[in-house]
């Protein structure tokens, strides 16, 4: 087998009638750049979503993380241009009242954990519009979004432990 025809392989055919697409060498290497910019969002997302557990207590990030629907409604309406719906707001705004009366009890006045679960809220906003813009293209699959971020996070995992000293 040549290069070219390793490169272009496709072992995963067999799935692809339950819905797996597994892309081959070739189609990773050249959906590199749309799965490396949704994929570093995604880390970045991950690491506020992180902090900010350490920041507050868990109910009280379930409660804004239930808010992020005002998040993504922000977000495609800036990034696509997108005008929101009344249907879509008013929905929108009974997820976010019912989640601040549910975790009223838990609020309390940690502003930098608040801020950090925005960051969070944002971060998966912005990785879903993107994502969502590059799937109606065809450019990204599952499987690559997962591939990249994997790539990704490997790496800088590896980089945290051992900075920590936890690789020990």
């Amino acid at each position: 087998m040549s290069i070219k025809q390793f490169v272009n392989h496709r072992a995963f055919d067999f799935l692809e009638p339950y819905g797996i697409k597994i892309s081959s060498l070739g189609e990773v290497v050249s959906k590199a750049k749309a799965g490396l910019i949704i994929s570093s969002i995604k880390i970045i997302e991950v690491l506020f979503g992180l902090y900010s557990l350490k920041a507050v207590n868990i109910p009280l990030f379930l409660t804004f993380r239930r808010c992020s629907i005002l998040t993504t409604v922000l977000v495609m309406y800036v990034y696509k241009g997108d005008p929101p719906s009344s249907v879509l707001l008013i929905s929108s705004a009974f997820v976010v009242v019912g989640a601040l009366i549910a975790g009223y009890e838990t609020f309390d006045n940690n502003s930098i954990g608040y801020a950090l679960i925005m960051g969070n809220n944002f971060g998966s906003a912005f990785v879903n519009v993107v994502a969502g813009v590059y799937n109606d293209k065809k450019m990204v699959n599952a499987f690559d979004l997962n591939f990249f971020f994997a790539t990704i996070g490997l790496p800088l995992s590896l980089f945290i432990i051992t900075y920590n000293g936890e690789m020990t």
